[in-house]
């Protein structure tokens, strides 16, 4: 059991900054450190210049999806292991808080036995 503990404060200690982390709102999340997702172009085929100037607005549309998807994918990696070291962490304080009690008990039931 201290080994999931040590374990798990390593890696909260490792893991970013809360500041870094992801938003809920109206039960939407969103990453908060990746700006904002690029509107996808729109492709002027009215001649064949315009065409061209598309492929190229594509192209860069392309590169800058890329990147915010690769830091969302991130972010939203990072605030799932924070969500499940914290929620792991809650549960273990509550087995070592029961075991404490149970012990405390048993041996309260032992003493008043013998009174």
């Amino acid at each position: 059991m201290k080994t999931d503990f040590l374990l798990a404060a390593i890696i909260m200690a490792a893991a970013p900054c809360a500041v870094c982390a992801g938003s809920i709102s109206d039960g939407k999340w969103s990453p908060t450190s990746c700006g904002d997702n690029p509107p996808a172009p729109i492709l002027d085929a009215g001649s064949v210049a315009a065409f061209n100037q598309s492929l190229v607005a594509i192209s860069d549309w392309q590169l800058k999806s890329r990147a915010y998807i690769e830091c969302l994918v991130k972010e939203a990696n990072t605030d799932n292991q924070l969500i499940a070291n914290s929620a792991n962490q809650v549960q273990t304080d509550f087995r070592g808080k029961l075991e404490k009690l149970s012990a405390e008990a048993k041996a309260a039931s032992k003493a008043l036995e013998q009174k």
